[in-house]
């Protein structure tokens, strides 16, 4: 019999306290997020076997020639190499500066010597680099924001058009991507433990990220947030505060000294270029609207774009109610240091677009904030719901549009020169995208940059030098320009076009010319 004054909680026939109900997301976390991977995944299959003729073909194609090249000259990553060369001499090695280090191509260099050189080969270390990312991405947000937002925020990334294009792009930024993820997500764990493994974890991701792109050294600002609402001002006392730094900036530092230091003026070949530091641009209205036009379409999304905004105000209205903390903030605080990344290097953001997929990240995490809080809400669920859809299908779109082929005459030309000249055949090609050299398979010159900042322009005087160092092909990826007077841009080659044409023996396909000039001149 129970004791009347025994209360419900001392019966032990009573029912045990219940769990709050769970929301949808929580209770299926784990399977949502293996669904998310996998549908992240089939998307960036999308015409994975296609040749790198798309968007950003001139980059990749110059970083899968160090894969190729590592295969064949030996697998040393500190020897990076081109089949560019100077107007100065053939050298046997196109070792290459101002290069990021090797994370994306080295390995593949790997795959290939145990699949063949294919052109899927070459997009697997990305595709997984980018599935790894969106790991890091959400374990971080969860700890932010809770798994709802963790979930809404990756399924928003993961479609983000440039993250997803990149996401199986030759380039490094899916690894430089998924090592900030996990430096932000390695880091905050060790600010609340302390741990010596998750310090060590830290550093190695961080280093990992400056060494894969040093401009993603703007994640200090959001860590700079993390760190302060852990000690405050206390960190400037702390020594672990000072040896991370240490230990983040050494491999960096030496890693560019030895590649822009001591590489470039001895081979001069770089992949840098002064061009991104163009301050000059800030001052001019073009700058931004290249930049907004770039974000609102496929930098961030126009849908990610205006929930973001809202999430913005979302959270000073929760700071209002006296509900937030300094770490409420992390959000506006990643969103500051990447906006920073206009200013430090304008020219790189206004030339190379995807330069501004790095304000991706902070625009989902606020709008899958505003949208997590929507689906708390019985009146917002739906609304939450189709927003959701329509950022989901509109991302996927306009990221399938820069998989459409914009380079079909660099491949047909390439493929061309490749197929009927000579393995050891040197090539000028007429234009600064090294993807027709890629496609040759051969040693030669783009009409790009060389000693840092030099520029080569296509000339009779180019066409000269380099047919008295050996050169045997021009190969002009530009045909319907360079044939068709009326065309836009056909004056650049009016002069040495009329001395080609007079000169030496010509093979025309549509889209393309390439002239020989191994054969004895015309007199």
């Amino acid at each position: 019999m129970v004791n009347q004054e025994q209360g419900p909680e001392n019966d032990s026939r009573a029912t045990p306290p219940t769990e709050p109900p769970r929301h949808f997301f929580e209770r299926w976390e784990s399977w949502l997020l293996g669904g998310l991977l996998l549908f992240a995944a089939l998307c960036r299959l999308y015409h994975i076997t296609k040749p790198p003729i798309d968007f950003a073909n001139w980059r990749e194609t110059i970083t899968l020639m160090l894969a190729r090249n590592f295969l064949r000259e030996g697998m040393n990553p500190f020897h990076p190499s081109v089949d560019l060369r100077t107007t100065s001499e053939v050298a046997a090695q196109g070792i290459v500066g101002g290069t990021e280090f090797p994370f994306v191509p080295f390995p593949t260099a790997a795959l290939y010597a145990l699949f063949g050189m294919h052109d899927w080969v070459g997009r697997v270390m990305p595709l997984l680099y980018a599935l790894a990312g969106l790991c890091f991405f959400y374990g971080f947000v969860r700890r932010w924001g809770g798994s709802t937002t963790a979930l809404v925020s990756t399924l928003l990334l993961s479609v983000s058009p440039m993250h997803l294009y990149f996401g199986r792009v030759h380039m490094p930024e899916s690894f430089v991507f998924a090592a900030s993820f996990a430096t932000l997500y390695y880091y905050d764990r060790w600010l609340e433990s302390e741990k010596r493994g998750l310090f060590w974890a830290a550093v190695v991701a961080s280093a990992l990220m400056l060494l894969g792109k040093p401009q993603l050294g703007v994640m200090a600002v959001p860590m700079a947030l993390l760190t302060a609402q852990r000690w405050g001002w206390r960190m400037f006392t702390r020594r672990e505060f000072y040896l991370f730094a240490l230990l983040t900036a050494l491999p960096f530092l030496a890693y560019f000294c030895y590649s822009y230091l001591w590489i470039i003026p001895r081979t001069g070949l770089s992949f840098a270029s002064h061009e991104v530091f163009r301050f000059d641009l800030l001052t001019t209205s073009n700058f931004y609207r290249t930049i907004a036009r770039t974000i609102w379409h496929i930098a961030v999304e126009p849908t990610v774009c205006v929930l973001s905004v809202v999430g913005l105000g979302v959270v000073l209205y929760e700071r209002y109610r006296g509900s937030l903390t300094l770490r409420s903030f992390l959000p506006h605080a990643w969103l500051l240091g990447a906006s920073m990344l206009l200013v430090i290097m304008p020219g790189g953001s206004y030339v190379n677009t995807y330069y501004l997929m790095i304000l991706a990240p902070p625009a989902c995490l606020l709008a899958g904030h505003l949208l997590a809080t929507c689906f708390g809400h019985s009146l917002l669920r739906w609304g939450a719901a189709a927003a959701l859809a329509v950022a989901t299908l509109h991302g996927v779109h306009a990221a399938y549009k820069c998989f459409e082929p914009v380079n079909e005459a660099a491949y047909r030309c390439g493929n061309w020169v490749r197929k009927n000249t000579a393995p050891d055949a040197l090539v000028l090609t007429s234009v600064e995208n090294p993807a027709t050299l890629y496609f040759c398979d051969r040693v030669g010159w783009i009409c790009w940059r060389q000693n840092y900042g030099e520029v080569i322009v296509f000339n009779q005087a180019l066409v000269e030098r380099v047919h008295e160092l050996g050169a045997d092909v021009v190969a002009i990826p530009d045909g319907e320009r360079f044939d068709n007077p009326s065309a836009p841009g056909h004056e650049r080659y009016q002069p040495v076009r009329d001395y080609l044409n007079e000169n030496f023996r010509a093979h025309r396909e549509r889209g393309f010319v390439v002239f020989f000039l191994d054969d004895t001149p015309r007199t």
